[in-house]
């Protein structure tokens, strides 16, 4: 299939928009002068010297590595049975259940910042850690249950049934055959929840 030109332009356009400040910013940071300027004047590799020399920085980093993986893996290990659950059982409410684990997406992170805020505050037995921790598990824990659904909705259930056919128990099975064909939905829920972990301030 031949690619017209304009398709070319078009995409060379939306390049350009998304990438554009990004490398504005990277040229910029290699100016000799104290202010972001572009072109930039001089040349100088101090600025970046001294942003690992930051203490505060390198702590902060830290801490949000830190609270990134640990809440990522944490909303993986509660979300991918539950997706699972969603996706494999008919009961009752079903769709009710879903719906409410996908409110925390909806809600702006400002509004469950403030509010977990007053709910450490009124009992105080949490740390500052733990609490972040819990914080950012509630809001990737429905990132890790839609991302993984899908992933298992597009599994064939012939594979499954197979399995069980052959004597394998269902644990078996989750263990030995849901998860190894499902690992790219699971990467993508933890590289998602990585992210959106990194990148929250509100909470």
């Amino acid at each position: 299939m031949k690619i017209s030109r304009w398709y070319t332009l078009s995409l060379g356009i939306v390049y350009f928009f998304l990438l554009g400040p990004f490398l504005i910013i990277f040229a910029a940071s290699f100016g000799a002068e104290s202010t972001l300027s572009f072109p930039p004047r001089g040349f100088s590799l101090d600025w970046f010297a001294n942003v690992f020399a930051n203490e505060q920085f390198i702590r902060s980093f830290w801490t949000s590595l830190q609270l990134g993986l640990i809440a990522t893996i944490l909303s993986l290990i509660f979300g991918v049975p539950v997706a699972y659950a969603l996706t494999h059982f008919d009961f009752p409410g079903a769709g009710f259940v879903e719906t409410l684990f996908s409110l925390p997406i909806l809600v702006p992170g400002l509004v469950i910042g403030l509010s977990m805020l007053n709910f450490f505050v009124l009992f105080g037995k949490f740390d500052v850690l733990t609490g972040l921790m819990i914080g950012h598990t509630a809001i990737l824990f429905p990132y890790s249950v839609r991302v993984v659904s899908v992933a298992l909705r597009n599994l064939d259930p012939a594979v499954e049934e197979a399995a069980v056919n052959l004597g394998a128990n269902r644990l078996r099975t989750f263990l030995l055959i849901v998860l190894p064909n499902i690992r790219a939905g699971i990467a993508a829920a933890f590289i998602l929840g990585f992210i959106t972990s990194f990148n929250n301030v509100p909470v």
